[in-house]
């Protein structure tokens, strides 16, 4: 069973841990949470959730000053450069358990998260980093509407509260890597596996079937008019001549709507469409492999903007949620405009 908000605050404070607790309306970004404390600390966490291309899962957790490049650090777990992608908004709630926009280290004490592997910025040790904010990082303790702040020893001696050895990494870090400089953070993936949430149907346990509905007396059935009863042998008639449906319906049909949220997707577009902009119509790949554009930088950028269109996705789908909530309850209570 998931753990609370008060689970964790009280496992912490069983544990003599120190640390002051600040409430919020809910935040979904850093710079968000940055605003919402008093004195916009600069020394609020950020967390990425990373899924690799064998399902095992990580949460990354560094200063908001830190610079991420998730291929690098794809490469340094042993996966290769394109082996590690942010996970899916589902294993956020599944894996996690937590609520979007609410992603913390302390999400490793949840019973689904105990194959998770976390990832603590070196930075958060060095004094010269957090001595202007008191001295302390701020985290979410499994929901986005309060955040604690700890000290740096504080946060290490949580982590191990919550039964697990705290790992601080130089995530900056930019390692050589061949046959004689083996990836630096191998072991720690090595050791883990996926979390059973996090496997596909086909890999992990069948999804249960539903659960058989309540007999019902079947329905008469109503005559079908003629003209519906010849349409399928037309459609067949014309397939089998060589007359396919119109593409066009075909693509309007293949947009959904996760289609439109994907974010991979929409990145690739607006990176090929700027490129196209700025260098005369030439092709992104060309324009990659030509040296025009430089390929490491591309793929940085790349990364960035996944991370900021997600985090803007999962602020819309918030914003969706506490609109509608409010639609209910004024329903309820017959507060109509």
């Amino acid at each position: 069973m998931a753990l609370t908000k008060d689970d964790i605050i009280a496992k912490l404070k069983d544990a003599g841990i120190s640390f002051d607790i600040y409430e919020h309306p809910p935040v979904m970004t850093v710079e968000a949470q940055v605003n919402a404390l008093p004195g916009n600390p600069n020394t609020v966490l950020k967390n990425l959730f990373l899924k690799d291309k064998k399902h095992r899962c990580y949460i990354v957790t560094a200063l908001a000053s830190t610079k991420i490049d998730i291929q690098v650090l794809s490469a340094r777990l042993g996966v290769g450069k394109s082996g590690t992608r942010m996970a899916p908004e589902e294993l956020v709630t599944s894996v996690l358990q937590v609520p979007l926009g609410s992603v913390t280290p302390l999400a490793v004490a949840n019973p689904e998260a105990a194959n998770v592997v976390l990832l603590l910025d070196a930075k958060i040790l060095d004094h010269e980093y957090v001595s202007a904010d008191g001295g302390v990082v701020y985290v979410h303790p499994l929901v986005n509407t309060t955040s604690l702040a700890l000290t740096p020893g504080a946060l290490a001696a949580a982590i191990r509260a919550l039964g697990r050895e705290p790992v601080f990494v130089d995530l900056e870090a930019d390692p050589k890597i061949d046959q004689d400089n083996p990836p630096d953070l191998k072991s720690l993936a090595d050791v883990t596996q996926p979390p059973p949430m996090a496997l596909p149907v086909a890999v992990g346990a069948p999804a249960p079937a539903p659960a058989p509905a309540a007999a019902a007396p079947a329905p008469s059935p109503s005559p079908v008019p003629k003209a519906a009863q010849a349409a399928p042998a037309k459609e067949a008639k014309k397939a089998k001549a060589g007359k396919g449906t119109d593409p066009r319906v075909t693509a309007k049909a293949a947009v959904t709507t996760a289609s439109l949220a994907a974010v991979r997707p929409r990145v690739d577009e607006l990176l090929r469409a700027a490129c196209s902009a700025l260098l005369g119509g030439a092709a992104l790949e060309e324009a990659t492999s030509s040296g025009r554009v430089d390929a490491y930088a591309m793929a940085r950028l790349r990364a960035e903007m996944e991370m900021q269109l997600t985090s803007l996705k999962n602020a819309a789908y918030a914003a969706g949620y506490v609109a509608g909530k409010g639609e209910v309850v004024a329903h309820a209570e017959r507060r109509y405009v």
